[in-house]
C-alpha cells in the first residue's frame, strides 16, 4: 500500500509540474508565433483554464498524501504558494482580463496609447509573475528527494 501512494504521489508531482510548464512555455509562445495574438490568446486562455483547476486539485491530492507523511514545511509552504498563486490566477487575475477584453475587443487592434490596452498588459504582467512563481514551486517541489516528502 505505501507504494501505491508514493506511486500516486510521483504521478500527481509528474502531472502538476507538466501542467504548468508545457501551456505556459511551450504551447503558448507556438501559438503566439504561429496564429494572430487575438486568437492565440483565446486559444491560451481555454487551455490554462483547463489547466488551473486540475493543477488545484492536484495540489489538495499532494496535500492529503504529504499530511500522511508528515513532509517538511518548505514543502507545505511550496505548495501552499503554489497555489494561491494558481488560484488567484484563475479566480481574481484571468475574469478581470476576460472583463477587458469584453469591454475593449480584440487587445491588438487598439491603439498603443490606449489605457485598456496599458491595464491589460498590466494585469497580463502579474498573472505571468504569479505562473512563474507558481512553476518555480513546482520545480522545487518536484525535485525533492522522496524522504523530503
Amino acid at each position: 500500500m505505501k507504494q501505491l501512494h508514493h506511486g500516486l504521489l510521483l504521478l500527481s508531482l509528474s502531472l502538476l509540474l507538466g501542467l504548468l510548464i508545457v501551456p505556459a512555455y511551450v504551447v503558448a509562445p507556438i501559438l503566439f508565433q504561429e496564429l494572430d495574438s487575438h486568437q492565440a490568446g483565446i486559444i491560451a486562455g481555454k487551455i490554462f483554464h483547463l489547466a488551473n483547476p486540475i493543477i488545484l486539485i492536484l495540489c489538495f491530492l499532494i496535500f492529503i498524501e504529504w499530511r500522511r507523511m508528515q513532509a517538511s514545511i518548505f514543502l507545505w509552504a511550496s505548495l501552499c504558494l503554489l497555489a494561491f498563486c494558481i488560484g488567484m490566477n484563475e479566480f481574481m487575475i484571468s475574469p478581470v482580463l476576460q472583463d477587458i477584453k469584453a469591454q475593449a475587443g480584440p487587445i491588438n487592434l487598439l491603439n498603443d496609447d490606449d489605457p485598456m490596452r496599458s491595464k491589460f498588459f498590466l494585469i497580463h504582467g502579474c498573472s505571468a509573475v504569479l505562473h512563474l512563481i507558481a512553476s518555480l514551486c513546482g520545480l522545487f517541489i518536484a525535485t525533492r528527494p522522496a524522504k523530503d516528502a
